[in-house]
């Protein structure tokens, strides 16, 4: 996420391209989920991290979600909180702490 520096539809795009590439290897995705989850919840936002974990939850609960809806929904949500003005990203010191951290 800090690679994007927190922007949602930039780590969604990078997501896909790594899904294409490695079907186009006919590599098997495994853990897509999971691996999506841990990205957003990498992301600097509280109220959207909050939102992602409530989809975890469902999703945990075995709420019918898959990767291309998790992905349209944090989109959506990314994009309504940058609308509203919403979206926080943290200093740039905090960044490299999260960095570390993760």
């Amino acid at each position: 996420m800090g690679k994007v520096n927190n922007d949602i539809t930039a780590f969604n795009d990078e997501v896909q391209n790594i899904v294409y590439q490695l079907q186009s290897r006919g590599e098997p995705i495994q853990h897509l989920m999971v691996n999506l989850f841990k990205g957003y919840e990498a992301g600097a936002d509280k109220e959207f991290i909050s939102y992602i974990c409530m989809k975890k939850y469902k999703y945990n609960e075995g709420g019918s979600i898959d990767a291309e809806k998790l992905m349209s929904y944090a989109e959506n949500q990314y994009m309504e909180m940058i609308r509203n003005k919403e979206w926080t990203t943290p200093q740039k010191d905090n960044q490299e702490i999260l960095a570390l951290t993760a």
